[in-house]
């Protein structure tokens, strides 16, 4: 049985330092995604074992940060031109 995940790029607005992205993608995975399981590599790409749902626009989510102040970030998520990755690969 082959083992496949998805990878789809994420593009996160305004531009800022990636340490901030990660709160970001994690809110907009809860809201958004339905709380799927999905790894996000903290700058552009994350992967599923499920496929997930892409909107053709950016969703809006809001990020308090240590300091109190919100931050607000548009995410985009969509497929790749390779959408499904063999994980049997690493396997060998």
């Amino acid at each position: 049985m082959p083992a496949v995940a998805y990878h789809y790029d994420v593009k996160i607005t305004p531009d800022r330092p990636k340490k901030f992205y990660r709160q970001a993608f994690e809110q907009y995975r809860v809201e958004h995604l339905g709380g799927a399981i999905a790894a996000f590599d903290g700058r552009a790409s994350c992967y599923s074992v499920v496929k997930l749902k892409c909107s053709s626009q950016g969703q809006e989510v809001k990020v308090t940060d240590r300091h109190g102040r919100t931050l607000n970030y548009t995410l985009e998520l969509k497929e790749t031109e390779d959408l499904e990755v063999d994980l049997n690969s690493l396997r060998r």
